[in-house]
């Protein structure tokens, strides 16, 4: 949400119109930051956790390739993305932009959605309970099979 903010608010909807724009928007540019700092995968954020995750997997089953595959994102979106934060905050302000403030729900939001990816970063332990017991049920088929077939469904 927070990237279609500052495209809404770029002249020509390219990356190199928002040149500056986090002197104008610094709060919506903080949190575009967190978000791709979280897809990155950079710690203390919550994508970090989740490639170490799938890494650590791969790395047990011995998929060579698929390490080779997740790593090599990694450095296409640490590129990507370290480009665009610093257009945001390092390039001289491209003042002729007018800004459009976002509305309160949408800011509200977005700072809910960047508190639980440092909060997640920060503490994974909160979630990773939940995340084992979803896993586990899903994976456990002749339990969801006896469940499904033996569902007391109202006849109609």
């Amino acid at each position: 949400m927070t990237g279609s903010i500052l495209m809404y608010n770029s002249k020509d909807k390219t990356i190199s119109s928002l040149h500056g724009i986090a002197k104008r928007l610094p709060i919506i540019s903080v949190l575009f930051a967190i978000g791709a700092f979280a897809i990155v995968g950079l710690p203390p954020f919550s994508g970090f956790w989740s490639k170490l995750y799938v890494l650590s997997a791969a790395a047990d089953k011995e998929m060579i390739f698929l390490i080779v595959t997740i790593l090599a994102v990694s450095v296409i979106e640490i590129v990507y993305y370290f480009r665009v934060v610093s257009k945001l905050f390092f390039a001289a302000d491209d003042a002729h932009i007018e800004v459009y403030r976002p509305r309160f729900n949408a800011m509200l939001s977005m700072t809910i959605l960047g508190i639980a990816i440092l909060v997640i970063g920060f503490y994974p332990d909160l979630v990773t309970g939940y995340l084992h017991n979803a896993a586990d049920i899903l994976l456990d088929k002749a339990s969801y099979i006896k469940y499904v077939l033996n569902a007391d469904l109202p006849i109609q």
